[in-house]
């Protein structure tokens, strides 16, 4: 006989709980939904739209000024919120804004159209934009006939939670009350003013401004004082970077990339940051997948600083303009309380000056022709037109940017242990024939620094690669290489000794 399974019997009471349990659930879905739908109600009139990176953007009304933020950010959600509340006089739960904010972004990438955001500087026909970044969305308008303020942005800029305003500037000012502030040797100021105001052409690449100096040489003051002229920020001065994605991270949410108190670069940090100077693509992988990259093409102007030689690669040093810092004298040290009144009192003349140079050198920009151009040629071409801007004889930009080139390639070869092994070696030679294999196992015999960021070569392979791409800085100090085409024997050089033995 089948054995029968009975099932509980429920009581009336325990009946009208359930169905009460199911009607709460019905109910908070429906709240989830009807708020949801108020949440969209209220951005009618917010225009949303994307960038080239498929990044969703809002733009709103807020007080007398419209601003704008990515879909996603917490600034857009408290506003929504806020909204909300001022219609409804009610909170509204995670999920319905997540919805709502979901839909928005939705919207945004699909229906909205595509359109070119800045963060601080950003360019219109031969006019550019300057993002003040205060609480009324001011921007200032610079052209070759002067500069402005006006209330309201004729690009898009979007908002990020950490942007500072910068100074409003003044009519009148005076350039050399910057140098009051910050410790650069004379010889190579003509270099730091180019380099402030190459960030304010963004369609050009910008060159890495490295401070080096001993303790003591205000560095970090020097770079902070600087970032408050280019993108002033709740932290002007971010710790070293531990990693790539420190670099990625500071790229995508500052105009300005700004790394204090770095002791080593690592091969890839250093590679990263070439393609912040240029523009390169960072990819990673999204979160909570394993199948889908997220790419970025990032372009960003970087100060970083130091002690010793932080840049090592010929690439890198081909972006860079490497200044050191001397050691201040402890005569002329100020409290930081001192200092901040200081320059306080001097950033809107300081600022206004900077602006009526860039004036000046956007006038001028379109007249520059150069004979040769080095590796980073817009810059060069800035600089002559800065020089001309500033009433300065004819090649004082082209000499000092090349002064700086050639020391910092020195440098970087004295302490990279290859180009050291070599010069070693090649002591006693005045020519000298070989394969790669050969010259491998040849400088292989010479110690070199275990702790150095450049890895001796391995193979034959990288050694040819690093010859090839340090050729012309090790013909600096008189070691010239001659690559021949492959033979039955394999590749062969001739090292040239053109200096004295």
């Amino acid at each position: 006989m089948e054995q029968l399974i009975m099932q509980p019997t429920l009581t009336v009471s325990e009946k009208l709980s359930n169905e009460n349990d199911e009607l709460k659930i019905a109910d908070t879905e429906n709240a989830t939904l009807n708020n949801t739908a108020k949440l969209l109600a209220l951005v009618e009139d917010v225009e949303f739209f994307h960038d080239e990176q498929k990044q969703a953007h809002a733009s709103f009304k807020n007080n007398n000024h419209t601003e704008t933020w990515l879909v996603e950010s917490n600034r857009f959600r408290e506003w929504l919120v806020n909204q909300f509340w001022k219609e409804y006089q009610m909170t509204v739960g995670e999920s319905s804004l997540q919805t709502a904010i979901l839909t928005m972004k939705g919207k945004a990438i699909f229906e909205g159209k595509c359109c070119e955001v800045f963060m601080r500087v950003g360019t219109k026909a031969e006019t550019v934009y300057i993002n003040i970044g205060d609480d009324n969305w001011g921007v200032i308008e610079v052209t070759k006939n002067g500069w402005r303020v006006l209330n309201t942005s004729p690009v898009k800029f979007r908002g990020t939670q950490n942007m500072r305003s910068l100074p409003l500037p003044e009519t009148n000012g005076d350039i050399e009350l910057l140098w009051r502030h910050i410790n650069i040797p004379k010889s190579q100021r003509l270099l730091v003013l180019a380099w402030m105001l190459d960030y304010f052409i963004s369609n050009t690449p910008f060159p890495l401004l490295v401070l080096s100096g001993l303790q003591g040489s205000g560095k970090s003051s020097t770079q902070e004082i600087l970032r408050n002229f280019i993108d002033p920020n709740a932290a002007n001065l971010r710790n070293a970077p531990k990693n790539d994605d420190d670099i990625v991270v500071a790229a995508a949410n500052n105009y300005l990339v700004s790394f204090n108190n770095v002791s080593r670069l690592t091969i890839s940090n250093q590679d990263d940051l070439c393609c912040l100077s240029t523009g390169g693509g960072f990819a990673k992988r999204r979160l909570y997948t394993t199948d889908e990259e997220s790419v970025v093409d990032i372009k960003r102007p970087t100060v970083i600083n130091g002690i010793g030689d932080l840049v090592t690669r010929q690439d890198l040093i081909d972006r860079s303009i490497i200044i050191e810092l001397p050691i201040i004298n402890e005569k002329n040290r100020k409290t930081e309380y001192e200092l901040a009144k200081e320059f306080d009192c001097d950033k809107p003349k300081i600022f206004g000056a900077l602006l009526d140079i860039l004036s000046k050198v956007l006038k001028t920009l379109p007249t520059i022709q150069l004979e040769t151009k080095p590796r980073m040629a817009s810059f060069a071409v800035l600089g002559a037109a800065l020089e001309k801007a500033m009433s300065l004889p004819s090649g004082s930009f082209a000499q000092e940017y090349k002064n700086n080139y050639h020391e910092n390639i020195l440098s970087a070869i004295e302490n990279n242990p290859v180009a050291v092994a070599l010069v070693k070696f090649m002591r006693d030679e005045k020519e000298y024939r070989c394969t790669y294999s050969d010259l491998l196992v040849k400088l292989s015999n010479y110690p070199y620094r275990p702790d150095s960021s450049i890895d001796f070569p391995k193979s034959a392979k990288g050694l040819s690669n690093f010859l090839k791409r340090h050729a012309p800085a090790l013909e600096l100090i008189s070691i010239k290489i001659s690559f021949e085409k492959r033979t039955k024997d394999g590749y062969f050089i001739t090292i040239i000794n053109q200096g004295e033995n």
